[in-house]
């Protein structure tokens, strides 16, 4: 398809580890103004699993929340997808009473886990603004698909340059 670009016929790889799982869809674009101006004024969250291997503390799914802002990460591990808003009222409790502000509003997609009427009604008492994306669209809640992918590539990437078997 390009003319005059150099044959690698000894394409090398310094770290074998890091080579797996690399590909995947693009995200959509968004633009650095476009991001909230006030720590907890937008989180995303999303569920990832259910994992091949269980983890040694038995759970099979992790809960990742990300803040739009500071981009900073919280990280639950739980056996089932159903406890989702009991690891959600736990961090919403935690993360308001550390940083002295409140969640504003909370994306994610529209997994069965987030349509609970317990949900609903506590996003209205606590007045938290639901965004859902759209559905088969991980994009668009792109911030925590990202953090799932990185999280998932450093331990399989730990993993294998220790020789160490996924139980771990």
């Amino acid at each position: 398809m390009v003319e005059g670009l150099p044959i690698m016929n000894n394409y090398h790889v310094e770290c074998k580890a890091c080579v797996p799982g690399k590909q995947r869809r693009e995200e959509f674009l968004i633009h650095k103004e476009k991001r909230q101006r006030e720590i907890l004024e937008l989180i995303h969250i999303d569920v990832c699993g259910h994992m091949q291997t269980r983890s040694l503390g038995g759970e099979w799914y992790f809960l990742i929340s990300v803040d739009d802002r500071s981009r900073c990460t919280w990280v639950y591990f739980k056996r089932k997808k159903s406890n989702v808003f009991e690891y959600f009222k736990e961090f919403k409790s935690m993360v308001e009473k550390q940083i002295g502000k409140c969640i504003k509003i909370l994306r994610y997609d529209q997994g069965g886990e987030y349509k609970s009427r317990e949900f609903n009604q506590y996003f209205k008492i606590n007045g938290i603004l639901q965004q859902f994306t759209v559905p088969h669209t991980p994009q668009q809640n792109g911030d925590a698909e990202k953090k799932n992918i990185t999280l998932l590539e450093c331990t399989s990437s730990m993993l294998q340059s220790k020789n160490i078997s996924n139980g771990f």
